[in-house]
This record gives structure tokens, C-alpha cells and sequence, in this order.
């Protein structure tokens, strides 16, 4: 009797983080387990038991679906890491040029939206060298 896809998502899912953490791909929301799935769900639609083994054909095609999703996604990763860090160094300068006489407002703002430490920070590290 064939088995569900459920029965072998519950086989299967730990085989799904080892190629993960094989692959040094760190999953922190949950992409790459449903890639995963996904190639999971490809074995079991495609496989025919005179190829050979389940295990050896969902270990591929997982790994391969895994693959697949960070070539496609990787530079977008990084572009997106470069614009957070020029935007972080051009608010940086931004706010080494704000003093405190000149727009107390916006100090203001900003400080309603820090934690003490965060303000305390700012306030040693941009405002004051700016001074």
C-alpha cells in the first residue's frame, strides 16, 4: 500500500534540515523547509519503485528544489543587504549633522522611538561628536 505525502512529509522533514544545514542554508522563517517540501512533493509524484530507492530520490530532489531557491534568491539577499547598510551609513551622517538646538522635534521624535540604551548611544556616539 503506497503511503500519504503526509506520512512522508513526517519521514522526511528531518532529512529536509540536514541538507539545509548541509548546504549552510539557515532557515530563520521557514523558506527553505517549504522548498524543501516542495521537492519532496516532486519525489513522491515522480517516483517509480524500479528506479530504485524513496530515500535516494527525495534526498535529490530536495536537495536539488534547495538548491535551486538560493541561486535564484542569493544576489537578491545581498542587494538587499547593501541598501540597508547605505541607508544605516546615510542616516548615520544625517543625524551627525542634527543638533540638538537646531530641531528639538525631531530629537524628540527619535528618542520616543529608542530604548534608553538605544538614545544613549545615539546621543555619546552621533550627536555630541557632531558638536
Amino acid at each position: 500500500m503506497k503511503q500519504s505525502f503526509l506520512d512522508h512529509v513526517k519521514q522526511y522533514d528531518g532529512c529536509i534540515y540536514f541538507f539545509a544545514r548541509r548546504l549552510g542554508l539557515y532557515d530563520y522563517c521557514g523558506t527553505y523547509f517549504q522548498e524543501g517540501l516542495f521537492g519532496l512533493w516532486e519525489a513522491y509524484r515522480t517516483f517509480d519503485a524500479a528506479n530504485g530507492e524513496f530515500s535516494a530520490h527525495a534526498g535529490a530532489k530536495i536537495k536539488s528544489r534547495l538548491l535551486d531557491y538560493w541561486r535564484q534568491n542569493h544576489n537578491r539577499y545581498w542587494i538587499g543587504q547593501q541598501i540597508n547598510s547605505t541607508l544605516k551609513w546615510e542616516l548615520h551622517e544625517n543625524l551627525r549633522q542634527v543638533h540638538r538646538e537646531d530641531d528639538p522635534y525631531l530629537l524628540n521624535g527619535i528618542r520616543s522611538k529608542l530604548t534608553i540604551n538605544q538614545w544613549k548611544w545615539l546621543y555619546v556616539n552621533v550627536i555630541l561628536p557632531s558638536r
